[in-house]
C-alpha cells in the first residue's frame, strides 16, 4: 500500500489513527482509490483517509466497489463531521469541490477513535474508573471502565467494536453510559457496570476492517483456545462472577434493506424470551421519548431469518451460555433509512433511551422476582 500518495499538488494519506486507503491512480482531477482489506477476507467496506490540497480544485474519487453511503462520504474540513449529499455521484464515486487549500478528511462513515472516548470519559469520570485489562497483540494497553455498585454480587457488561470498523455504535454506547452512570436509578444502585469500549483496540487504531479478520475476527473468538488476549481475558472475567445482563453493540453491513434499521439480534429459545421482553421495553421507551431515531421490534433479526442462522460462537451467545439473565447483540446502522443520515447527537439520545429501557427492564424483573 502507498502510505502517502503524492501528486503535484495533493497528498493522500492514511497515516493517522483509524486511517485506511489504497491509492491506485491519480490522473488529472480523477483519483482511483480502494479500501485496504489487510487480513479481511473476502472483503468489507471501511475506508478513511486525509487529503492535503495546495490550491482550490474539484476532484473526483472512484472506488472499485460500491462502498459510498447514500449521502456521500463523511466529511471533516477541520471543524467536525458532516455529510453533503451533493458530493454523492453513485455508490462507487463521489466528488468534492475544494474551495480552499488545507487538510480534509473523508471516511465511509463518521469515525470514532480512542481519543474520542477519552473526551467522553471526562464527562463520566467522576462516577467511573478506568482499568488495565491486558496488552493487545500489538502491545497497546487494553482498558475497560467500571461504575455503579462494585460491592454488588452481579454485574452488567457492555462491549463494543468486536469489529473495528463499526464506529456508529460507540455514540449509542455513550448515551447508554450517560443515562446509567450520571442519573440516579436502580441499575447503578444494584449492579456493578463494566464497559469494554474497544474489543478490537488494535484494529480500531490501525484502521483495519476487523470484520471477517483471518483466521477469525474477535466476535468469533469465544472458543476453547482464543487467539486474542482480550477475548481470553473476557471469557475468564465473565465466568468469575454472576453476569446479570450483557449488551454487545455492533453495526451491520454497509447499507440497504435490513441493515438500515436499528435491530436486536435474537438467539434461539430459550435465550430469545428475555431478549424479546427487553425489546418491548426498548420500543415503548423509544416511543415515549419521541426519539428522532426509531426502533421497532418488528425490525429485529430473529434466529433463523436472513443471515442469523446457526450457532456461531459470539460474545452474546457465550454470555447467555454462561448464565446471564439477558444477553444480546444490538445493531446500529451506519446511515439509517431516512432522508438524512443518523448523526452522533441523535445516536447519543437514542442511547439514553436505551439506557432508560435497561432501567425499566431491571425494575420489571425485580417486580416479577418479588411476585414469584
Amino acid at each position: 500500500m502507498d502510505k502517502d500518495k503524492l501528486s503535484t499538488d495533493i497528498i493522500i494519506t492514511d497515516q493517522f489513527p483509524g486511517g485506511n486507503i489504497t491509492v491506485d491512480r491519480i490522473e488529472g482531477n480523477d483519483i482511483d482509490i480502494s479500501q485496504d482489506l489487510r487480513d479481511t477476507k473476502p472483503w468489507w467496506h471501511y475506508w478513511n483517509f486525509k487529503i492535503v490540497v495546495n490550491r482550490p480544485q474539484k476532484l473526483f474519487f472512484h472506488f472499485k466497489d460500491e462502498i459510498i453511503g447514500y449521502f456521500g462520504p463523511a466529511i471533516n474540513e477541520g471543524n467536525g463531521w458532516h455529510y453533503d449529499k451533493t458530493t454523492f455521484i453513485d455508490h462507487r464515486n463521489f466528488n468534492y469541490d475544494f474551495l480552499h487549500s488545507g487538510t480534509y478528511q473523508f471516511a465511509f462513515s463518521i469515525p470514532y477513535q480512542v481519543e474520542d472516548f477519552e473526551r467522553f470519559f471526562e464527562i463520566i469520570s467522576p462516577q467511573s474508573k478506568k482499568h488495565f485489562a491486558v496488552k493487545t497483540n500489538s502491545g497497546r494497553d487494553q482498558f475497560y471502565i467500571t461504575a455503579g455498585n462494585q460491592k454488588s454480587d452481579s454485574f452488567i457488561l457492555f462491549t463494543c467494536r468486536h469489529h473495528a470498523c463499526e464506529s456508529m455504535a460507540e455514540f449509542v454506547l455513550e448515551g447508554i453510559l450517560m443515562e446509567l452512570i450520571l442519573t440516579s436509578n436502580p441499575v447503578i444502585r444494584d449492579c456493578a457496570i463494566y464497559c469494554f469500549p474497544f474489543i478490537d483496540l488494535d484494529g480500531v487504531e490501525n484502521g483495519d476492517q476487523g470484520k471477517d479478520r483471518q483466521p477469525h475476527d474477535h466476535n468469533r473468538d469465544y472458543i476453547d483456545e482464543p487467539i486474542y488476549p482480550i477475548t481470553k481475558f473476557l471469557m475468564k472475567f465473565i465466568k468469575s462472577k454472576p453476569l446479570l445482563y450483557s449488551f454487545d453493540l455492533h453495526c451491520p453491513a454497509k447499507y440497504y434493506d435490513i441493515h438500515d434499521y436499528m435491530s436486536l439480534i435474537q438467539l434461539e429459545a430459550p435465550y430469545n424470551k428475555e431478549q424479546e421482553r427487553f425489546s418491548r421495553c426498548l420500543e415503548k421507551q423509544n416511543h415515549q421519548d419521541k426519539c428522532s431515531i426509531e426502533y421497532l421490534q418488528e425490525h429485529n433479526i430473529v434466529h433463523g431469518k436472513d443471515w442469523n442462522i446457526g450457532k456461531s460462537k459470539g460474545c452474546s451467545r457465550f454470555c447467555n451460555e454462561s448464565g446471564a439473565k439477558l444477553a444480546l447483540t444490538f445493531e446500529t446502522p451506519y446511515f439509517g433509512h431516512r432522508n438524512k443520515p443518523y448523526m452522533p447527537q441523535e445516536l447519543r439520545e437514542f442511547g439514553k433511551s436505551f439506557g432508560k429501557a435497561i432501567i425499566q427492564y431491571h425494575a420489571d424483573s425485580n417486580i416479577k422476582k418479588f411476585e414469584n
